[in-house]
């Protein structure tokens, strides 16, 4: 990002302590992203035991006992507090930039560096993708000054499935600290599989709901399905129990699993693979 603030802040501490707050927390939730790995393995072992446990009282156990049984699996019990990690990391993000927003609006009232940052921050997309708390994070550094961008030399956090749209520009003269947003049609086009995946899939449980009575049927009839990875055991129940629409749930699905919180980002996905069609 170039430099859009001409003029520091004459309150340098309160800025500093905001963005050491945001940084926290983009690194929490990068953490949180990466823990978010393991939800895969744990639930083809989570779907291993439950198989066992039908195995072992079949006839005995109704399916609501099955289900008790299951969600005491310590396996099901991680992929909840992994889940519930992540959606903890996402709404703190969240709240920074709010507060942020707050700060700064404040010091606009007297400041021109901050109303032009200001300025720069409601420009920027609607949501907490990774790419856009880095530029509030680079907004941030310009308004309080060279104090707070030493801490540029420590290691950049790991990337998360966020929205990795961006990359680190070369560093060429003049361009030190850019970021370059073009279009990452892998991550993209990854995302829109997995949206027109969950939507097929949801179309398929929901018509499928009155014959199969309990989740569990359902997994035995459809095994493969990367809702039963996604979704903690609740919300599987769920499946059975409310009127949602599969494709805005799917969609909802999918901004979760990358940390989005703005269904524009999908929206633009297909865009970019469109344009790169023709």
């Amino acid at each position: 990002m170039s430099t859009l603030v001409p003029q520091r802040t004459s309150n340098p501490k309160s800025v500093r302590e905001a963005l050491d707050r945001l940084r926290q927390a983009r690194t929490d939730r990068d953490q949180a992203g990466l823990a978010e790995a393991r939800v895969s393995d744990l639930g083809k072992r989570v779907d291993e035991k439950a198989a066992a446990v039908r195995a072992e009282f079949k006839g005995r156990l109704g399916p609501k006992e099955l289900y008790q049984k299951i969600n005491r699996f310590p396996e099901q019990q991680e992929i909840e507090e992994i889940h519930g990690r992540r959606r903890e990391a996402q709404a703190r993000v969240e709240d920074e930039l709010r507060g942020v927003r707050g700060l700064l609006s404040r010091l606009a009232i007297r400041e021109p560096g901050a109303r032009i940052a200001l300025e720069a921050f409601a420009g920027l997309s609607p949501h907490a993708a990774t790419a856009d708390v880095d530029a509030v994070i680079e907004l941030l550094e310009e308004l309080a000054g060279p104090a707070s961008a030493g801490s540029r030399g420590e290691p950049e956090p790991a990337g998360t499935p966020g929205e990795p749209d961006h990359q680190q520009a070369s560093g060429a003269a003049g361009g030190a600290g850019r970021r370059d947003r073009g279009p990452d049609l892998e991550t993209s086009r990854t995302r829109v599989d997995l949206e027109d995946q969950l939507q097929r899939e949801l179309a398929t449980v929901f018509q499928r709901a009155e014959r199969y009575t309990t989740v569990e049927k359902l997994k035995q009839k459809y095994p493969a399905f990367k809702l039963w990875t996604i979704l903690s055991g609740p919300e599987q129940e769920e499946l059975l129990t409310e009127p949602l629409r599969p494709r805005a749930y799917a969609r909802s699905l999918v901004m979760r699993q990358y940390g989005l919180s703005s269904r524009e980002t999908l929206k633009r996905d297909r865009q970019k693979l469109r344009h790169a069609q023709k």
